[in-house]
C-alpha cells in the first residue's frame, strides 16, 4: 500500500511539472503576442492542474486568469469574463487547499482576487455570459 502511494505522488507531482512547463511556455508565448499558442498552452496546463488540484487551488485559478488575459486581447470579451468569474469564484471560496492557508500564500490570493475584480469591472456587461 505505502509503494502505491508513493507512486501515485510522484505521478501528481510529474503531472504538476508537466502543467507548470506547459504555463510557463504559455507565459513566453503571451509575452511574444502569440495569443493562439499561449491560449492552447493555458488551457493544457488547466486541463491538468484540473486533475491533481483542488478546483480553488491557485494553479487553477491562474490558468484561468491567463486564459481570460489571452480572450480578453482577442476581444473575445465573453469567454474573457467567463474566465475571470470562474478565477473570481475560485478565489472568493471559503475552501483553500491546505498548502495555501498560511498567510503568504492568502495574501497572494487576496491581491489576484482584486486583480480579477478590476479586469471584471472593466468589461462591459454586454459580454456577461446568459445564464
Amino acid at each position: 500500500m505505502f509503494h502505491v502511494q508513493l507512486g501515485d505522488r510522484k505521478r501528481t507531482q510529474d503531472a504538476l511539472r508537466v502543467a507548470s512547463s506547459f504555463f510557463a511556455n504559455g507565459l513566453e508565448r503571451f509575452a511574444a503576442g502569440e495569443l493562439h499558442e499561449a491560449l492552447a498552452l493555458f488551457e493544457q496546463a488547466l486541463a491538468v492542474n484540473q486533475k491533481y488540484l483542488e478546483s480553488t487551488a491557485s494553479g487553477n485559478i491562474l490558468c484561468y486568469n491567463h486564459i481570460a488575459a489571452v480572450h480578453d486581447r482577442l476581444g473575445n470579451l465573453g469567454m474573457a469574463f467567463a474566465y475571470y468569474e470562474r478565477a473570481r469564484v475560485g478565489l472568493s471560496s471559503p475552501r483553500i487547499p491546505d498548502n495555501e492557508a498560511n498567510f503568504l500564500a492568502r495574501r497572494k490570493r487576496n491581491v489576484m482576487l482584486k486583480h480579477v475584480q478590476q479586469k471584471l469591472e472593466k468589461i462591459p456587461r454586454t459580454h456577461e455570459p446568459k445564464v
